[in-house]
């Protein structure tokens, strides 16, 4: 485990601490992990923790200048903890962290459902030649795409024998671009092999996610995730050769 040490760094001159963050209310402390090379785990990743403390320059009340602060989460020790990892298949950030115990939520239209994560080609393949002979049987013949809920990209695809899925065709133009921006959900919350994630909706004629849970609903890419919207070369149509397989039984 890589352990930070948190320092606080007077960025406001000579001005004592209390006044400095009275005065001058938050500020951000920006923290640096190297890439764990020797990491044998997947997308070389490691699990960071705080253990935050504070030295006082000038304490008259006691001898102690150094106080750990012991932070609690309701009423028990809480160790404050993030994973990093160097996933090279995250094109828009080199490296990066995330608070692992809050799971992201991907807001679209249907009903809330967990889901996780699969980077497995064969697990995809897979949903794949579940799903696309279901649609080739019921629109023979279809132009478009072959849609499909839960993502491919999930372990509760079509294939799953657990979970129900639907499927639907659509405009090619539409299946590329929400796969774009599922690709672009995956690498801004850094959702890697098995990461489970929340998917919530806003139903029609609302502003906020039917689960009613706190949070801001982003809409628009950030610059760097911009080149990852590549709608062009979308060819997941599902009409390829190597897309075979039976028709699944009625569930």
């Amino acid at each position: 485990m890589a352990r930070l040490a948190l320092g606080c760094r007077d960025e406001f001159g000579d001005v004592p601490a209390d006044a400095q963050w009275r005065d001058h209310g938050p500020f951000t402390i920006k923290l640096s992990a190297p890439e764990n090379a020797q990491s044998a785990l997947p997308d070389k990743s490691d699990t960071c923790s705080l253990d935050p403390s504070i030295k006082y320059k000038f304490n008259p009340e006691t001898m102690d200048s150094f106080k750990k602060l012991n932070p609690t989460l309701n009423g028990k020790a809480f160790n404050p903890a993030f994973v990093c990892d160097s996933a090279t298949w995250i094109k828009a950030y080199q490296g990066g962290c995330i608070v692992n115990t809050i799971r992201p939520v991907f807001i679209l239209n249907g009903n809330p459902f967990c889901l996780h994560r699969t980077r497995d080609t064969a697990t995809i393949d897979n949903n794949r030649k579940v799903s696309i002979p279901t649609c080739r049987k019921e629109w023979p013949g279809y132009q478009g795409h072959c849609d499909e809920f839960p993502f491919a990209s999930t372990q509760e695809g079509a294939k799953s024998i657990t979970y129900d899925c639907s499927v639907k065709v659509i405009p090619a133009t539409d299946n590329c671009s929400s796969g774009s921006r599922t690709s672009v959900f995956y690498q801004r919350h850094r959702i890697r092999d098995t990461y489970s994630f929340w998917v919530d909706i806003i139903p029609k004629g609302q502003t906020a996610p039917a689960s009613g849970a706190p949070g801001t609903v982003v809409y628009d890419p950030l610059p760097e995730e911009l080149p990852q919207l590549d709608h062009q070369t979308c060819t997941v149509d599902g009409l390829g050769a190597n897309i075979i397989g039976p028709i699944p039984p009625a569930r």
